[in-house]
């Protein structure tokens, strides 16, 4: 009996061994970069072996031959205009378990296929993309099972398109007032807890439109002298021993005493702070975060 109780947990350990070395191969820790004139600083820390955090920077021009998508696109101009955009995609499932490992590289391979046929079709990333994503979560995972997401796609000029759907919304710090934007952001709710409004194979028993949801872009311009943060609620929610969570708050004053700072600068007196923050506890969740500093 002892023999099998040890067998299974060594084949368990090497099928955790195998997820994991799957799930970094697509999700770097770390991750700088620099599009234009932005410097762009993210990293993710997971709370338990298994992260139910993700995050993909879509570099087009790098990942896509645009030039051919274009030669066969109705607008090839606007396929071109992605030569100068990179794409950021942010997502947290609800779990941290091997079928949350599986949700997640499903929505990366998902998003990735999809994304040149969105571009050929429609000339540009859409809404309808992410209302066939949260069909294809609502249609093949488990009741309540979701997925928060945030889709950010960054022009050249400093114009930026943001969709969200059920996940914290970006905070915009100006760095020459001083302050943080107030901005009234569109969001949705997470991935795959309803069918999207323009499903065509909906459940007689989901077919009520108040059941049925639709995706947003909001369309701004930065700030010329900012920095943006993209976030998991994990790392706002972390805890102190008290049980306080660090809180948006907390996040908004680091940032803000340390804009004069590079982009990676920033995220390591953000990660000080929250770590302080917690003490001598663990972290119940995973953390992702994304500065922006253009």
């Amino acid at each position: 009996m002892t023999n099998n109780k040890t067998t299974n947990e060594s084949e368990l350990y090497r099928m955790m061994k195998r997820a994991w070395r799957v799930h970094s191969q697509i999700l770097p820790y770390n991750h700088s970069i620099v599009f234009k004139d932005y410097e762009i600083y993210s990293w993710i820390i997971f709370a338990n072996t298994l992260g139910g955090d993700h995050r993909s920077f879509v570099e087009f021009d790098k990942r896509y031959d645009l030039d051919l998508l274009a030669q066969r696109a109705n607008e090839p101009e606007k396929i071109i205009a992605y030569k100068d955009r990179l794409g950021i995609f942010i997502a947290d499932v609800s779990g941290h378990s091997f079928e949350d490992i599986l949700l997640v590289h499903n929505l990366h391979s998902s998003l990735f296929t999809a994304l040149p046929y969105e571009l050929e079709m429609s000339g540009q990333v859409s809404s309808q993309l992410f209302c066939n994503l949260n069909n294809r979560i609502f249609n093949s995972t488990a009741p309540g099972k979701y997925i928060s997401a945030i889709y950010t796609e960054l022009f050249a000029d400093r114009r930026i398109r943001v969709l969200i759907a059920g996940h914290p919304h970006p905070l915009i710090f100006d760095c020459r007032k001083n302050n943080f934007a107030d901005i009234a952001f569109k969001s949705s709710v997470p991935l795959g807890l309803f069918p999207s409004r323009s499903s065509i194979d909906l459940d007689p028993d989901m077919d009520k439109p108040e059941k049925r949801v639709t995706f947003h872009f909001n369309d701004l311009c930065l700030p010329e002298c900012c920095i943006a943060a993209l976030y998991t609620d994990g790392v706002v929610e972390i805890e102190d021993p008290s049980g306080e969570p660090f809180g948006v708050e907390r996040l908004k004053e680091v940032i803000s005493e340390n804009c004069s700072e590079n982009a990676q600068e920033i995220f390591r007196q953000i990660l000080i702070a929250s770590n302080k923050h917690k003490g001598a506890g663990r972290a119940l969740d995973d953390r992702t975060m994304v500065i922006i500093k253009c």
